[in-house]
Parts: C-alpha cells; sequence; structure tokens
C-alpha cells in the first residue's frame, strides 16, 4: 500500500547498515509515526542487528493518517537491505 511504500522510502534514507546482508524486523509504529517496537526477527551480521535496534527506535515516521482504520498502532514486516 502506499504508507508502506512511504515507509520503505523514509527507512532507504534514515538507515545506512554498517555491514552487508539483510536484517528482518518487526516494526510497530504508533499512529503519529512513533515507534513503539523493534524486533530483530533475524539479522545476517550482529553489528546490522545492534544498529537497527539503536537506531530504528529514534526515528519518527509520516503519521498514518487515513491509513489502517482506526488502529492505535501497526506492526510491519520489514527486510532491511545494505545494498552498497
Amino acid at each position: 500500500g502506499l504508507y508502506r511504500d512511504e515507509l520503505a522510502g523514509q527507512l532507504k534514507m534514515f538507515l545506512h547498515l554498517p555491514e552487508q546482508g539483510k536484517v528482518e524486523v518487526r516494526l510497530t509504529i504508533l499512529r503519529t509515526g512513533k515507534v513503539a517496537s523493534v524486533q530483530v526477527v533475524s539479522a545476517e551480521s550482529e553489528i546490522n542487528a545492534s544498529y537497527v535496534k539503536t537506531t530504528l527506535p529514534d526515528l519518527t515516521f509520516t503519521p498514518f493518517g487515513s491509513h489502517f482504520g482506526k488502529e492505535a498502532q501497526y506492526t510491519f514486516h520489514i527486510t532491511l537491505m545494505n545494498e552498497s
């Protein structure tokens, strides 16, 4: 959906994984765009995993607006990649 695309774009801008490899996360975002929780599901690199755990909670994303009905928060399953 549109919100998911916007979120993906913001993640690409904000996050720069220090090492090669993928990190799978469950990212729960509040309606306001604040991060409620970050759970690393799997990571090919410990350094990337800890980078994601420390960096993601400080980020603020676009508020939901009309997306996701009246949900107070929404959890996204996201795969982050170092594409350099």
